[in-house]
């Protein structure tokens, strides 16, 4: 699990203004994945009231560690179920 909750710009909640916890989780995921560890991270940006809000995706701090890792980052809308399973199986050594 990683504590990927950073703060969004108020006016383009697509914006991060301190990736922070992002690059300070950079030294941990370059180990596993240099060692060819299939990485998979579990974070949440919030759920308000129980609903899913589309505005707190974690689609930002997926584009945002892509960039640092220099390789692509795929997201899941749930942490169970079929896809999930289907994302974790489609995962190669070092991804």
């Amino acid at each position: 699990r990683v504590d990927f909750n950073v703060p969004l710009s108020k006016t383009d909640s697509t914006k991060i203004t301190d990736d922070t916890r992002i690059r300070e989780a950079l030294p941990t995921i370059n180990f596993l994945t240099n060692a060819g560890a299939k990485v998979i991270l579990a974070s949440h940006c919030g759920r308000p009231k129980g609903e899913v809000n589309e505005k707190m995706r974690m689609a930002p701090m997926a584009t945002r560690l892509s960039e640092l890792i220099k390789k692509p980052v795929q997201t899941v809308g749930e942490c169970i179920g079929a896809d999930v399973e289907a994302s974790v199986a489609k995962l190669s050594a070092g991804d």
